[in-house]
């Protein structure tokens, strides 16, 4: 009877923990039943994001149940999800709303979930088809993420008449190409990526004498984008990191720079090509439809130019010259140029809008020094601005000015001189974003 009885308190005993850990444990089991709606959305959410990202979207997660994106194809789409879930008995209803470019959607699902008598419905098959199907259904608004302009007119450089002559100078065209979709975002910071945002910037100066190219090209590799708060256009900064590549390259007869040429009093006696790698820059936006913009770059780089002190030697001379000249080297006495290291940095400013005005304001500084061990370097500085008049939507007669100066050292040699450059002529924004809020 002592055994039996001790064998009854035993089991007892154990059923006695049995049910205590039961009962510990039921709240947690309960507010999992509770959250199952929201783990069934991030699901969905987490697998829309998966095929979103496949075809081309820039996806964002930022607060549980909601997704937005932007893609850019031919132009900028933006796009905008929430689901929000919840229980009723033995059903699950879910709730979506959407915005694509300006169409809105929104449909709720209502799902048996799975109990022990009944097979439930997974969510998933049953919201990812239609948040898929959804994107079908674009809007009517259309969100450019390009700017471009061209532009012809009369291009001068001289050496000492700051102004235009008849028949003298050159023809320049021009053209501008900028893709900044992220400027469309309106959210307070966004984290950018590669190719982000591009411009390209470039001129050519064609004479039957001469003629002469200018481009800078920069590409964003990775950085941020910030908006002040409070405002329906607010703000904007763009901190990031470039990457890029400048040129320019004046030749005379179309033909390279040779080491008997003197110092052109018709356009400057100076070339560079420029590989900028990595290049922090800042680009910030403000005002009324952000008409005020300012922006500045600097970096260390990776350079080919000239230099004034390989100017005026005649080829009995040429023995003389520095080693970092390679002209000879590669056995083509036409051309002067030497392989450096340089800091590039510039400076600009616009002002769009202003009445019927655009200004600008700019300021370049270019530093090469030679790879080679030699007490040598090359400092270009270019400051200039212009001035547009709209005359009509998007179409603007320009005039401006930059001065070109050189100064060039090679062991106790010094050169320096200097270029007055005048341009006039028409500019016509091209494309859906030309005409953009603050874009003319």
């Amino acid at each position: 009877m002592k055994e039996r009885g001790g064998v009854h308190c035993g089991s007892a005993l154990r059923l006695a923990v049995a049910l205590t850990v039961v009962i510990l444990c039921a709240p947690p089991a309960l507010a999992a039943v509770d959250s199952a709606p929201e783990m069934q959305i991030e699901r969905v959410l987490a697998d829309y994001a998966r095929v979103l990202s496949t075809r081309g979207w820039k996806v964002f997660r930022d607060e549980p149940g909601a997704l937005r994106a932007y893609r850019l194809r031919n132009d900028y789409e933006e796009l905008r999800t929430v689901i929000n879930g919840s229980r009723d008995g033995d059903f699950e209803t879910y709730d979506i709303s959407m915005s694509y470019d300006g169409t809105e959607r929104e449909r709720s699902f209502r799902i048996r979930k799975a109990g022990s008598d009944t097979a439930g419905t997974d969510p998933l098959r049953v919201l990812l088809p239609y948040l898929l199907e959804a994107l079908e259904y674009r809007g009517p608004r259309r969100l450019s993420a390009y700017e471009a302009s061209v532009s012809a007119g009369y291009n001068r450089f001289h050496e000492f008449e700051p102004y235009p002559r008849w028949r003298i100078g050159t023809l320049q065209l021009g053209f501008d190409l900028l893709s900044d979709p992220a400027r469309h975002l309106n959210e307070p910071r966004t984290v950018l990526s590669l190719g982000d945002y591009f411009h390209f910037q470039g001129y050519l100066n064609l004479s039957p004498e001469w003629k002469d190219v200018w481009y800078d090209f920069t590409l964003l590799l990775a950085g941020m984008q910030t908006l002040a708060p409070g405002a329906d256009r607010p703000a904007r900064s763009v901190f990031g990191l470039f990457s890029g590549i400048e040129l320019f390259r004046p030749s005379l007869n179309f033909k390279e720079f040779m080491w008997s040429d003197g110092t052109y009093e018709d356009h400057p006696h100076i070339q560079y090509f420029l590989l900028k790698p990595f290049v922090p820059g800042v680009i910030h936006q403000w005002g009324r439809d952000r008409r005020y913009s300012l922006s500045a770059f600097g970096t260390a780089a990776l350079s080919v130019n000239s230099s004034l002190c390989a100017t005026h030697v005649t080829e009995a001379e040429e023995d003389d010259l520095s080693p970092i000249f390679r002209s000879k080297f590669y056995g083509n006495r036409r051309q002067n140029f030497y392989y450096s290291w340089s800091i590039p940095l510039a400076l600009s400013f616009a002002a769009d809008r202003i009445g019927p005005f655009r200004l600008k304001a700019s300021y370049r500084v270019y530093y090469f020094s030679p790879v080679e061990e030699e007490r040598a370097y090359d400092i270009l500085n270019v400051p200039g601005g212009s001035v547009g008049l709209y005359l009509v939507r998007g179409v603007l007669a320009t005039a401006g000015y930059e001065y070109w100066h050189v100064y060039s050292r090679l062991q106790e040699k010094t050169r320096q001189y200097s270029w007055h450059r005048v341009f006039f002529g028409l500019e016509c924004k091209i494309g859906k974003g030309a005409h953009s809020p603050g874009n003319g």
